[in-house]
């Protein structure tokens, strides 16, 4: 096994070789993105201190499986900070700070549906919580932990029995974008490993290796810069996602960005509104200077602590459930071996 994991080490040493040449000359050309409305590729990102309110939300989850069913556990916080000249002057939690838990259980879930009805299931939470939230303390930034838009994965079949939940969720989403515009409410999604390719998409005649946007960022951008900001997509109507969203599929933007030279890049999309890219990039990079070795917004960092589940929570509830229903609530047999 040696030779295999020195021949793999010498592959990805090879290519972060060529990723970073590649990027050196990306820098020193500086090209314009046809699809942004911004000149150049990279951009700096101006050091200015915050002053507002910053509401940050995420939530946490459990999964696990029945003999025929699915059963997940999620919680959901928001962590409001307000700041003056970037000082922490209060902390508030919306439903508190360590809210009950909501459970769900599904039945007759084939493998992908039951993933889509976990992760349905937790960003219902998330998203509801964040409306509520926006309503009561009335933030300049509201941030979302991850996405501002649903996956595409996480689109049911139409004849999926999840289908309506993802259509109520899809006008959740609009209903938000709808209330930040009104109360002139920043929104912004932080996405801290990002698996996404549009940017290196944009670049994609100019790039001698496929890799991933962060990868990319990381090799091109140093630290308090970001890149040009583009469409979260290149075609709207054919987006599983977008096509559904009416007149904010095309408000929605991203950049990458990078607050600290000791970490990698972030991803940033944002609900493009009274804000520009570099206000957007300017806060972000503010909020996440209280740690080098974690860029990352702090109220996002306190949210996701607030909204953690313990694993044995899920034991608990699994317990019990054996208990009420007089022992129905069967274990996987995987999960009931006498041995190993």
């Amino acid at each position: 096994m040696e030779s295999q994991l020195r021949s793999i080490a010498g592959r990805i040493l090879e290519s972060r070789k060529r990723i970073f040449l590649n990027a050196e000359e990306l820098r020193l050309q500086n090209p314009d993105i046809p699809e942004s409305r911004e000149k150049g590729l990279i951009a700096a990102v101006e050091g200015k201190s915050f002053d507002g309110k910053v509401c940050a939300v995420d939530g946490g989850q459990l999964s696990d499986r029945f003999f025929g069913a699915d059963i997940s556990v999620s919680r959901s916080v928001a962590s409001c900070f307000t700041y003056r000249d970037s000082r922490l002057l209060g902390t508030k939690y919306f439903p508190g700070r360590f809210p009950q838990n909501a459970v769900e259980l599904k039945s007759g879930l084939d493998e992908h549906e039951a993933l889509q009805f976990r992760s349905l299931f937790r960003l219902q939470g998330e998203i509801g919580c964040a409306s509520l939230a926006l309503g009561k303390f009335t933030p300049d930034y509201l941030l979302l932990d991850g996405s501002i838009v649903l996956l595409g994965c996480d689109k049911p079949s139409p004849d999926s029995m999840l289908f309506q939940e993802y259509s109520s969720l899809l006008n959740s989403y609009r209903e938000l974008y709808c209330k930040c515009e009104a109360q002139g409410c920043q929104l912004a999604g932080v996405i801290k490993d990002s698996r996404g390719k549009r940017m290196a998409e944009c670049l994609r005649d100019r790039l001698v290796v496929d890799v991933p946007d962060t990868v990319l960022a990381d090799a091109l951008l140093n630290e308090k810069e970001r890149t040009c900001a583009i469409p979260y997509t290149a075609n709207i109507p054919k987006h599983p996602v977008l096509s559904g969203l009416g007149k904010y599929a095309e408000k929605i933007r991203l950049f990458y960005t990078k607050p600290s030279s000791e970490d990698s890049p972030l991803r940033v999309e944002f609900l493009q509104g009274k804000k520009s890219a570099d206000e957007v990039a300017s806060a972000i990079q503010a909020l996440s200077s209280i740690s080098r070795a974690f860029a990352y917004p702090a109220a996002l960092i306190d949210a996701d602590m607030c909204a953690v589940l313990d694993p044995l929570e899920m034991d608990k509830i699994k317990q019990s459930l054996f208990v009420l229903t007089g022992g129905a609530s069967r274990p996987l047999r995987r999960q009931a071996r006498p041995f190993r």
